[in-house]
């Protein structure tokens, strides 16, 4: 019998903006999901959704968020002393565990 490791789906809340202010995989909080898929004035909706392997979003229970991806900005340094610096991002995509991980 073949052994299938199920990838776990993400639980969000996204609020107007198109950040996750709630995720069930909790490093992904604050991240924000590109292009900004939610009109401005919106409530924050619930969601839930798959990644694949190429950061890309599937399986969406909000048909609209299929084909985004979820970026997390990074902070900037403070020790940088600028505010004005561009922030690194990256895309969370599977990892081999069945989890997620910053790209």
């Amino acid at each position: 019998m073949e052994n299938k490791s199920e990838r776990e789906r993400l639980y969000v809340k996204i609020d107007e903006s198109g950040t996750l202010v709630e995720a069930s995989y909790l490093p992904m909080v604050g991240s924000r999901i590109m292009p900004l898929p939610v009109a401005p004035g919106t409530a924050p909706r619930n969601a839930s959704f798959e990644i694949d392997s190429s950061g890309i979003i599937t399986g969406a229970s909000q048909q609209h968020l299929n084909g985004h991806k979820v970026i997390l900005y990074r902070p900037s340094s403070p020790a940088l002393g600028r505010t004005d610096t561009a922030t690194n991002s990256c895309t969370w995509k599977p990892d081999d565990t069945g989890g997620w991980v910053c790209d």
